[in-house]
């Protein structure tokens, strides 16, 4: 996922679900699985996005820095 469809992505959650992915992000492992086993259950395809960037996230630094800054130019963007 390059960072146009990062930003596409999490442009589409209201700015509450982003602090919520956001602290989510900060949380131990196994609540980032528990979330992410939520979100398989919707079985759409945002969903599946969602969590599979979780999922990567939790184990790639890169993209964890990656969605932290696309999540604070969301914020700035959108107060």
């Amino acid at each position: 996922m390059d960072d146009a469809e990062l930003t596409s992505l999490l442009s589409e959650i209201p700015a509450p679900g982003r602090d919520v992915l956001r602290r989510l992000m900060r949380a131990e492992q196994f609540e980032r699985d528990e979330a992410v086993l939520m979100l398989l259950k919707e079985r759409t395809e945002p969903t599946r996005q969602m969590a599979s960037l979780i999922d990567v996230a939790s184990t790639d630094p890169d993209v964890r820095r990656r969605l932290a800054r696309t999540l604070g130019e969301l914020e700035a963007r959108d107060p």
